[in-house]
């Protein structure tokens, strides 16, 4: 599955230097229900510098996304993972965070999975460190016999049984 053709679109838009143009067809898609045009239109302005802007459109696509919908929380995840929508990075890789966990466990997808669970065994991105959590999504992620998945269940294992010690 490939991007929406309102993304493709507004992106090549404002690449064109027409971002008047590429906020319209942003906003269409918006008109239309598409919540993750929300973000889009939040990268936009976060790109021209028009930050509050941004910020408010992100607020207002976590009002109106499902928690079904892991493609928005996904783009959500990037686009606070980015630094858009605070000046409290603190805030943003919270926020991040939580939406890289819908989007994980919403689509179901093991190299989300992956990722959840390095945020909790390793603490990255101001995710305390959390052994139980951190073994429950590595579990499921490396439940689908991918393989540099399972190598990575098998190295945080070592580590957490204490034979290794190294976390890299």
């Amino acid at each position: 599955m490939g991007l929406p053709s309102w993304h493709n679109l507004s992106r090549a838009l404002d690449d064109a230097g027409d971002t008047a143009r590429a906020t319209q067809v942003l906003e269409g898609a918006v008109s239309d229900g598409h919540i993750g045009a929300l973000v889009s239109l939040a990268q936009l302005n976060w790109k021209h510098g028009a930050l509050n802007d941004a910020a408010e459109f992100l607020k207002q696509a976590e009002r109106q996304v499902e928690p079904d919908d892991w493609e928005t929380h996904f783009a959500l995840h990037l686009a606070y993972s980015a630094g858009i929508g605070s000046a409290d990075r603190g805030q943003t890789l919270r926020l991040a965070f939580e939406h890289l966990l819908a989007a994980a466990d919403a689509s179901g997808d093991p190299r989300m999975k992956l990722s959840v669970g390095l945020h909790y065994w390793q603490g990255l991105n101001e995710v305390p460190p959390d052994f139980e959590s951190a073994d429950k999504w590595l579990s499921e992620a490396a439940s689908s016999r991918i393989p540099d998945i399972v190598a990575e269940y098998r190295r945080f294992n070592k580590t957490k049984s204490g034979v290794t010690k190294d976390a890299t």
